[in-house]
């Protein structure tokens, strides 16, 4: 299996040399990982999901999560930076960590925020954020089912492989439609009670930016992982080490 991975891997790069050229499984600049690229998007996108979360969580804080405020701590908490830990952390056991407590967490928010709703009787689901948060909670539990159900349930290889794709394709459109909502939220009036207009435009920037730099490394992943699981896959029958 070892060995057969390393052959489709081979086959997915055109270029097999670095700058220096030193044979290598695919390019990569002389004194850099292979991974230095993805690993400065991911990055600089996890540092704004960070500020973005301490700056308007002290604030929902110093406002006692009272009213929209608990709806805002607890949805950013859970699921815009764990979820973000989640989707972002290679590690199977943080990953899992992540995701299970973020959701938990999340759900919390909404649910507050649903009840808040209820007792001063306005109607539900109504604005693009409310929109966007719906789909994202029936992806979250989508990408939770995906990605529990290879653990609980004993698959043929395939089935698995089939499985954790499906989980990576919930992952990262929840990841897309978690912040696409997000940047909705930023026109409520909650936000424009709290906030100017230049510090939510700000705002608005910095998490479109952490949402292009981190879907665009994962979407990625999710390319070359379909180019190798397809039985159509363009780079069959092309490997240059047979």
């Amino acid at each position: 299996m070892a060995s057969s991975t390393h052959i489709m891997a081979d086959e997915l790069n055109e270029t097999v040399v670095n700058a220096t050229g030193e044979v290598v499984i695919g390019f990569t600049w002389p004194g850099l990982p292979p991974s230095f690229l993805r690993d400065v998007c991911e990055t600089i996108s996890n540092v704004i999901v960070i500020l973005v979360t301490v700056i308007i969580g002290y604030k929902c804080a110093k406002l006692r999560l009272s009213r929209t405020a608990a709806h805002a701590f607890y949805c950013l908490v859970g699921m815009v930076l764990f979820v973000t830990q989640a989707f972002l952390w290679g590690s199977p056991a943080l990953h899992a960590a992540f995701g299970l407590v973020g959701v938990l967490i999340g759900f919390m928010g909404v649910g507050a925020q649903i009840l808040h709703m209820r007792a001063n009787t306005q109607k539900h689901f109504t604005t693009n954020h409310s929109i966007f948060g719906l789909a994202t909670c029936f992806l979250l539990l989508a990408t939770l089912i995906t990605g529990l159900y290879p653990t609980c349930q004993p698959l043929a290889r395939m089935s698995e492989i089939n499985a954790l794709f499906a989980h990576r394709i919930c992952g990262l459109l929840s990841f897309v439609l978690l912040m696409t909502s997000l940047i909705f939220s930023f026109n409520s009036g909650f936000m424009h009670c709290n906030w100017d207009h230049r510090a939510i435009v700000c705002f608005k920037s910095w998490v479109l930016l952490a949402t292009f730099l981190a879907a665009s490394t994962q979407l990625v992943a999710v390319v070359v992982t379909l180019l190798i699981i397809s039985p159509f896959s363009i780079f069959a029958g092309k490997s240059k080490f047979s």
